[in-house]
Formats: structure tokens, sequence, C-alpha cells
């Protein structure tokens, strides 16, 4: 039987406690047993995505999203969906930047089918060549719904095109169009047998679970899985960026749209806590400051949103907004560089910063309420920061940002030459 290694342990809530093993492989399990309904969350993060990625090989980490529910060794096309589906579950993927994951979520007494089903795929997966470029069709349908033909998909491809120029978050994570239809199955088979391994990947169990059965189903099925070589990361730190860069295009709509990114720290920075304060204080709710100026009081946009992108490498901090029918962008973008350089000279009252933590707090707690929220943070911590622990970190970490941290923030990086602008105009 397969040993493992108990190497960290966080208290949850009053009574519950969530654990993290070690395998030999290096494939790692992160357990939290919640007896308080019959279910269960099983989520498989791999730490790949589109960051890892080559040129001319675009879209191969969200490609195989599709590919891992097709054909293995031990079963057939669908038989994955139907035995989920028959069992009273259901199941999902997704991909971005640094992760690719995959959920199961089932009734307590299946852990025995996710088990074997997601450790057939790890090993096991047949890439057969109807079955390739059928999901190689489906994905550029996709693409085409929602980049080609969308505004949004398309801005926010352009604003990672333009504003990284020499790191991987280039990349867009559905891939070039060119890549998606030319990649080949022999880096496809590289790209699986490189990946999908145990030494590659995190298991996240939360719900009503029996650890001890857990663990020894797990090392049942996973423990003759073999490690692989991963491979060095090829992707280059960014430049510093030193001027504004600016990309226009003309598209079917009725108003302007405009994308701004500027320059923002990893996940792991204390920085990023404070840039998603910012975020909050500029366009969260009715009261925040460009929604009430753009929307309500000028109406000059239908529509505003901020954040900073959680990435594992420094990445950005995004505005996005769309003018109404006949008002200009450059109305709308003087309002915004007037509250950016507002907040860098000016220290915002108590009652706001107060407002903006207490709702940063909420949406954090908000983010465990279901089992299969909490796996995914739970995986999404342990894959992009490194520890699943940093989460409980971040109530204390707000409470503790002053009105000079925001300041001093903004300063450092809401800046213009760090600013990437790229706005669609109508045709």
């Amino acid at each position: 039987m397969t040993s493992w290694t108990l190497t960290a342990e966080q208290p949850f809530g009053k009574t519950l406690s969530i654990k993290r093993f070690s395998m030999e492989s290096g494939m790692k399990l992160i357990l939290l047993r919640d007896p308080s309904a019959p279910i269960f969350s099983y989520q498989t993060w791999y730490s790949v995505g589109s960051r890892h990625e080559k040129k001319g090989q675009t879209g191969m980490a969200h490609l195989f999203e599709h590919l891992m529910f097709s054909q293995t060794k031990t079963t057939n096309h669908g038989d994955f969906d139907k035995l989920i589906e028959h069992a009273g579950g259901d199941s999902n993927a997704a991909t971005w930047t640094d992760w690719t994951f995959y959920r199961t979520s089932l009734p307590s007494n299946e852990m025995k089918l996710a088990v074997g089903l997601e450790s057939d795929r790890m090993q096991n997966l047949l890439l057969q060549d109807q079955l390739i470029e059928s999901e190689r069709e489906v994905v550029i349908n996709e693409r085409e719904l929602r980049v080609d033909n969308d505004i949004d998909g398309f801005l926010e491809e352009q604003l990672m095109k333009e504003a990284f120029s020499t790191h991987t978050y280039h990349h867009p994570t559905i891939g070039w169009m060119n890549d998606i239809k030319t990649i080949s199955k022999y880096d496809m088979e590289h790209f699986y047998r490189t990946y999908y391994a145990p030494n590659n990947a995190t298991v996240v169990i939360v719900g009503a679970i029996d650890e001890t059965k857990t663990l020894d189903l797990i090392s049942e099925y996973y423990g003759t899985i073999p490690a692989t070589t991963l491979p060095k990361e090829h992707c280059q730190p960014e430049d510093i960026q030193t001027s504004e860069r600016i990309s226009q295009f003309t598209k079917p709509i009725a108003a302007d749209h405009c994308f701004i990114g500027y320059k923002a720290p990893p996940q792991t920075n204390t920085d990023w806590i404070i840039l998603d304060l910012i975020a909050r204080l500029l366009t969260d709710g009715s009261s925040s400051w460009l929604y009430r100026d753009l929307v309500i009081d000028n109406e000059l946009v239908s529509s505003i949103d901020a954040g900073v992108l959680p990435f594992h490498h420094p990445g950005l901090f995004q505005i996005s907004i769309a003018m109404n029918r006949n008002q200009h962008r450059d109305k709308a973008l003087l309002s915004i560089t007037n509250a950016i350089e507002k907040l860098q000279n000016d220290t915002i009252n108590v009652q706001e910063l107060s407002k903006i933590k207490q709702g940063s707090e909420l949406a954090f707690h908000n983010a465990f309420t279901t089992f299969d929220d909490r796996a995914e943070m739970l995986g999404h911590y342990e894959t992009v920061l490194g520890d699943f622990a940093s989460a409980f970190t971040i109530a204390k970490t707000i409470q503790s940002i002053t009105s000079q941290d925001i300041q001093q923030v903004a300063q450092k990086y809401l800046i213009p030459q760090q600013r990437t602008v790229v706005i669609a105009t109508p045709d």
C-alpha cells in the first residue's frame, strides 16, 4: 500500500479540519471531511494552463479539457458522463492560464467510482483520430462564438496580447485559431504524457467522506501511476512597460467598448489584495466611484467592471467599459483617469474603507458556500499560490489594510506608462 505523509492541517470553522497529504509519486491530496450533506466534490487540479504552452501550440490545455472526457483503455467514448449521471452526479472542467481542473460531484457512497474514473483518465486516455477531430471542431466553434463574434471576448484577448509581449500570458487560453486547427496528434500525446501525471496534480475532496477509506482508495488506484519529468518553464519574465500602449479596432457594434489593463503583481503579493479593494471601490455597486459617476450621474456607459487577475505570475488590473450610444469613450476614460489620480493623491475616508473591506470579506466567505466552491478555492490556492492555507490569512490581511496602503499601491501600479488600452468602435 502506498504511504502518505501529512504535510499540513488547517482548522475550518469550529469543528472541521482541512488536511493535505503527499504521495510518494509527488501527488498531493487535500481532504475536508464535512458530513453535513451526503455528497462530496472531487476535483483534480493539474498545474498546466495556457502559460505552459509553446508558440504554435496554443490552446492545447483547453483542448485537453474536452479530450479528457473521451475514450480510455478501459472505457468507451461517453462512458464517463454516463456513469457519473447514472450514479446521480454531474461533472465539469475548466482551463485558464495557470491551471486545468476537473470536477465531479457525487453521492457519498460513490467514492470508488470517482477515484476509478479520475485515476483512469490520468493514465489511460486514448487519443483516437476521429475523437480528436470532433473535439477540435467543437473548440473551433467555441472560439468563433466566445472570441471572434463576441466583443468582450475579443477585446480581452487583445488586451492580453498587447500587454504581454514576452511572457506566455500573451497566449489566449482557447488558443489562436490557426494553432487549434494544426496541433498534431504527436504533440497532443507528448503534452498528455508530460503534464497529466501525479506529480503535477492535486486531488481535492470535500464532503461526507471517510478519511481512511479515501486514502486507501487513492493509494490503490493512483499508487502505480508513475511520476513524469516536468519541463522547465519556458515563459520569459515580462519586460518593464515604459509607455502606454493603445490599439483600436472597428467592430459591428452600436457603441464604443474599451478594456484597460495596468500591470499588477501576482496573487501571492499582498498588493494584489489591495488592488482588489481598489477595484471594489471603483466599480462594485451603485455607490462605487466610477459606477455612480459613469452609469448613474452622467449616463455615459451601460456597464463598467474592474478586477485584478488572480495569476501565479504578475498579471493585470483590468477595467472594462461599454459606452452608451452617442457617447464618446474619451469622456469615460478621462473620468477613470481622474478617479485614479484621486486615489493616488488623497486618502479615502474610514467609512469607505470599512465598506469595501466588509464587501471583500463577504465575497471571500461566500466563495466557501458549497462543497464544490470549497474544493475549487482550496485547489486554486494550492495550485496558484502554492499553499491552500494561504487562503485563511486573507481576512486578517484585509483588516490590516489602511487608507495609506490604498494610496501607495495606486501610485505604484496605476500609472499611465504601464497602461494598455484596447478599443472597439462601431464600423
